[in-house]
């Protein structure tokens, strides 16, 4: 006998595109506050406690004072002992002034200098000292010299003698002196030369000793440059290795222990937002391989958090120069916009993996209300 009983159909109302980007990033801020309480609390410390880092830092910061100790004693640049000696960019600027205050005074020891350094005193010719009396190169030091005082020929030089015009040697004067100021004028000529002449000659100093060393009371400069920044690498490679392993162990967590642990495979912001997961064709609750999958798939956009983990343990600024995360960054970024475009175009709002794995999201009192159309089918 002939069945005739009509058979009905279930419209299924799909999540909301807001809601359903909503859920992701609820996930995905609970994910990045349990992993950055685990980098901080336990996966950062505990790397700290296993690689030796804090002997490793008492030798870094020796080093970092050795640098100073070789740059000052072999007279490269000069201590204004208002900072500790390793401070290399401060005191490259107070070197910058040094130098140009023996060129603005022909006493040795002026009266009412802002720092006992400045002055016409012979430590103050820190080009000459490298190059002719350290290196023993005078071509160099004039070659160099003439390729960066040609543009606005503050100097004028015979030999490998320097003077400063007068004309502005009676403008940057001031800048030196206790209790007077200089006027713009003067303030742009120091800041000119600096710019201009100290710093690239000063960098070709640094170029000049990478290649041929500078020695000071039997310590090397290329060897403990060389120590300093195998302590870098191996502090942004500890933040790495720390961060993805925070990174990893939080999202574990999110989206796979805790939705295994529930019938509902559902998360966090699931919980929260009342939705739930369900296999669009069988409307049944996910099985545990199709959950293992999802996990994995959110690996791909939440590994971004791994970049912003460390930001207090190191500046930001810094962080760029950690390229695997970095790199990890711009992947799930590129990785989160494509699901992002997905959601916005597919007819159930479905992620791309959403509809590679044939699930759903849908709100929970939806979903009820199909359970309860028990023998309907889509």
């Amino acid at each position: 006998m002939e069945d005739n009983q009509e058979k009905k159909v279930i419209n299924l109302d799909p999540l909301k595109k807001g809601k359903r980007i909503l859920l992701f990033l609820a996930d995905y801020f609970i994910d990045f506050i349990l992993g950055f309480l685990l980098f901080v609390v336990m996966v950062y410390p505990l790397g700290k406690v296993m690689t030796g880092f804090s002997a490793k830092k008492d030798v870094y910061n020796a080093n970092l004072e050795l640098r100073g100790q070789i740059l000052i004693g072999s007279k490269i640049i000069h201590n204004s002992h208002d900072v500790d000696i390793y401070n290399i960019s401060y005191n490259v600027d107070f070197t910058s002034d040094c130098f140009l205050s023996y060129y603005a005074f022909d006493e040795e020891s002026p009266s009412n200098m802002r720092y006992n350094q400045f002055g016409h005193k012979e430590d103050n010719k820190v080009f000459h000292t490298y190059f002719i009396n350290i290196l023993g190169d005078e071509n160099k030091f004039i070659t160099l010299f003439d390729k960066y005082n040609e543009k606005f020929s503050y100097f004028e030089r015979s030999g490998v003698n320097l003077t400063l015009k007068s004309e502005i040697r009676n403008q940057v004067k001031p800048n030196f002196i206790k209790g007077e100021e200089c006027s713009q004028v003067g303030k742009e000529y120091v800041s000119k030369i600096k710019s201009s002449v100290y710093l690239p000659m000063f960098s070709e100093i640094m170029e000049s000793i990478k290649t041929s060393d500078l020695i000071f009371e039997d310590h090397s400069y290329n060897q403990t440059q060389s120590a300093i920044i195998g302590y870098e690498k191996f502090t942004l490679n500890l933040i790495t290795a720390t961060a993805l392993i925070a990174v990893f162990l939080s999202s574990s967590v999110v989206y796979l222990i805790i939705p295994l642990c529930n019938k509902g495979r559902k998360t966090i912001g699931m919980f929260i937002m009342n939705i739930e997961v369900v296999n669009i064709r069988s409307l049944g609750y996910l099985k545990k391989r199709e959950q293992v999958l999802r996990f994995i798939y959110s690996l791909f956009q939440v590994f971004l958090i791994s970049f912003f983990v460390p930001m207090t343990s190191i500046p930001f600024v810094e962080m760029f120069r950690i390229q695997l995360l970095f790199i990890i960054l711009l992947f799930s970024l590129a990785f989160m916009l494509i699901n992002m475009t997905v959601i916005l175009f597919d007819q159930y709002n479905r992620s791309l993996f959403d509809r590679l794995l044939g699930v759903i999201h849908l709100k929970t009192a939806d979903l009820d209300e199909v359970y309860r159309a028990k023998g309907y089918y889509l």
